[in-house]
């Protein structure tokens, strides 16, 4: 299994950011989908991007609070799946630490412990990848909830099907594409795309163009195994790639057969 595992990284030191972002840029299976030096910006990014693993230095005195303050508020997200967070950090006390166990903290990195880099940081937990992206086939939605709650969690169950296929979140697309399979999901539509468009305020062609395009990267760039593995639908031998309907129309009846 080759399916990339997406990080955030919550750092105050920009030599550290530039050491991790540097070697995750020289592998293939991790790719860095935000990075912030504040906690409050976290738990955002978090809501937003759902990754598999945060990198959370526990002392963020150039940015903006701290990482216990991360944990907490991101707890308070009531995500479906929480990210496996690893905890890096200068700080030596055992209250301290203990604390940010408790708050959901799964691992802590000293720095200043003995053979310390990025390098280390990000091998370790590309050890646990299997089990940390390791997801439920099935996964149910409660049937009392408010439609904004709803909402959220599908998008993040959308997401988390984009990035198993390999679709960068980096791309314009991605976002377009979240939304088209939400919408389609919830009710079909033939303008898709004008909705879309009146939306983000932008063209339906810019949009329909994004959407296309990061699944012609997707793609050219993703393992044969991952594709095979993750999308399941047939593809037009002559195409190669699924139209941004074909991809759409698939994903929103995924949706609706794991309910």
């Amino acid at each position: 299994m080759n399916t990339q595992l997406s990080l955030l990284l919550i750092e105050d030191d920009m030599q550290a950011c530039e050491e991790i972002e540097q070697y995750i840029a020289s592998r293939e299976d991790v790719v860095l989908v935000g990075m912030t030096d504040n906690a409050m910006d976290g738990v955002e990014l978090v809501k937003y991007h759902v990754p598999d693993a945060v990198i959370l230095d526990l002392e963020l005195h150039k940015g903006g609070g701290n990482g216990l303050e991360f944990l907490s508020g991101m707890h308070a997200l009531a995500l479906e799946h929480e990210p496996y967070i690893l905890v890096t950090t200068q700080n030596s006390s055992l209250i301290t630490l203990d604390a940010a166990r408790d708050l959901g903290a799964d691992m802590i990195i000293a720095k200043y412990e003995k053979g310390y880099c990025a390098a280390y940081v990000i091998d370790t937990l590309c050890l646990m990848k299997g089990v940390i992206c390791r997801r439920p086939s099935s996964e149910t939605i409660p049937a009392v909830e408010s439609p904004a709650d709803l909402d959220h969690k599908l998008r993040i169950r959308i997401q988390r099907e984009l990035i198993r296929v390999g679709v960068s979140p980096k791309l314009k697309g991605y976002n377009y594409l979240t939304e088209a399979i939400l919408l389609t999901y919830k009710a079909p539509g033939p303008n898709i795309c004008q909705t879309l468009g009146q939306l983000f305020h932008v063209t339906p062609t810019s949009v329909e163009r994004a959407m296309q395009n990061a699944i012609n990267r997707t793609w050219n760039t993703a393992s044969t195994a991952d594709l095979k593995e993750n999308y399941h639908a047939v593809i037009n031998s002559e195409r190669g790639v699924p139209t941004m309907m074909e991809f759409v129309h698939y994903y929103a009846a995924l949706l609706k057969n794991q309910r």
